[in-house]
């Protein structure tokens, strides 16, 4: 179900970028539109190093001190995701993961909606596969 959802908020993620860039094109001209285009990809692979060393650097910390505090881990995943939406060509992708930047919006996403998004995947349960036994022979050597 949720996979289903991700591959369709993608679909159409793509399909506005392509829209917002025949729209930005049209009313800008190719060159400037070009320079927007990979002004955006430029913001996003230097956001995408900075987030992704800081997420790594945050995560290694942790383990070696024996713990995890989930929220800070996701609000880097939240900022690594807002680093890939900068990466898409594309203005509505830039403009989503520019929302993402903003502590009021990263802050209330990691608080209400990711946690209630990923409760299916941390409650899922292994269906029984009944008893397990093990069979075989055993020998006393004295």
């Amino acid at each position: 179900m949720y996979r289903l959802a991700i591959v369709w908020f993608f679909i159409i993620l793509g399909a506005l970028d392509l829209a917002s860039l025949v729209l930005v094109g049209r009313a800008l001209g190719l060159g400037p539109t070009l320079l927007l285009l990979f002004g955006g990809i430029f913001v996003g692979s230097l956001l995408l190093r900075r987030q992704g060393m800081a997420v790594w650097r945050f995560f290694r910390q942790r383990q070696l001190a024996g713990g995890l505090p989930a929220l800070d881990f996701l609000e880097g995943l939240v900022g690594l995701l807002a680093a890939l939406l900068f990466l898409m060509p594309g203005f509505v992708s830039d403009a989503l993961g520019l929302l993402l930047l903003l502590p009021p919006v990263r802050k209330g996403l990691l608080r209400r909606v990711l946690p209630r998004w990923l409760m299916p995947f941390l409650t899922r349960r292994q269906k029984p596969q009944g008893p397990q036994t093990l069979s075989g022979e055993y020998r006393r050597e004295d």
